[in-house]
């Protein structure tokens, strides 16, 4: 059954060995752990397979859980964007998170 989406989106220098993550999942799979398991599984996959460097990743201000699943899977806040995101009618931060 489709649950979502998920890509490692590897950059052209090669050499540098870094990629960016990204997940979606459809609403009725939020919060039951697909999330972090598949989080882990990309992870792995990363490191022990593609040989990555450092994978990254960006989200928005407020998915507190999705931070947190990051958190829990090792990644750590790097930096943030202020209020470059629309959403709602307020502007957002976008924090990024990187995993070495």
């Amino acid at each position: 059954q489709f649950v979502g989406f998920t890509a490692l989106w590897g950059h052209v220098e090669r050499g540098h060995r870094r990629a960016d993550y990204s997940i979606v999942l459809l609403p009725e799979f939020w919060n039951k752990g697909y999330g972090k398991a598949i989080t882990q599984f990309m992870i792995d996959y990363a490191f022990l397979h593609l040989n990555m460097h450092r994978v990254s990743l960006e989200v928005y201000e407020g998915n507190k859980k999705a931070v947190s699943i990051y958190e829990k899977s090792g990644f750590i806040q790097e930096g943030r964007q202020r209020k470059a995101n629309w959403v709602n009618g307020a502007w957002k931060d976008i924090i990024q998170m990187g995993i070495l």
